[in-house]
């Protein structure tokens, strides 16, 4: 009896060693899988974003080119068309901007959320250029114009730029999404 008592104890030992051991198993697992759907949001969303800027960015080069004359490539004379491809392009910039900033690392949340407060100031500076072939133009005002024109054209290169550098870090590091900005803490912690 003693044999029988100790071999069904050492069964049943058995058992939930092996049930433990199989739910361990798949709780990991799907925590891997769980981690490895969410890089791959944040890439693709990553992606989406900075190049919808990349492509406002070169909107607004040829905007500036086809305004002032000077430039690398040709552009159309028509610049009230690159103009409209340009408000375009700002939409789908702000199309992309919600879901990194919902997918996104803090530090890359932050910056989304800088790009979707500046982007009308950056993107309407570039739209001056059409004013610079008024013929009441004055040195002084085209001076002027050039200055937010030029400002605003930097200001949508150095997002991308930035952009790149940050979801770089968070690609790399795997860091995970942080909970709200200001989380509630318990007395006592």
């Amino acid at each position: 009896m003693d044999a029988a008592v100790a071999g069904l104890l050492g069964a049943g030992i058995g058992v939930v060693g092996t049930l433990s051991t199989a739910f361990v198993t798949g709780h990991l697992a799907g925590r891997n899988q769980y981690k490895q759907w969410q890089y791959e949001n944040r890439r693709a969303a990553y992606s989406e974003l900075i190049g919808k800027i990349n492509d406002l960015y070169h909107l607004a080069v040829a905007v500036t080119d086809a305004a002032t004359g000077v430039g690398l490539y040709p552009v159309p004379d028509d610049t009230a068309v690159l103009v409209d491809e340009m408000q375009q392009a700002t939409r789908a910039v702000r199309s992309a901007l919600p879901a990194v900033m919902m997918v996104g690392a803090d530090e890359v949340s932050q910056l989304s959320r800088a790009i979707h407060q500046n982007l009308p100031g950056a993107t309407s500076d570039v739209a001056l250029s059409i004013r610079l072939s008024e013929p009441d133009m004055t040195p002084e005002l085209r001076d002027t114009l050039m200055r937010e024109i030029l400002g605003g054209r930097q200001m949508l290169f150095n997002w991308s730029k930035d952009l790149v550098e940050v979801t770089r870090r968070d690609l790399r590091t795997g860091a995970p999404i942080e909970g709200p900005p200001n989380p509630v803490r318990l007395p006592g912690r």
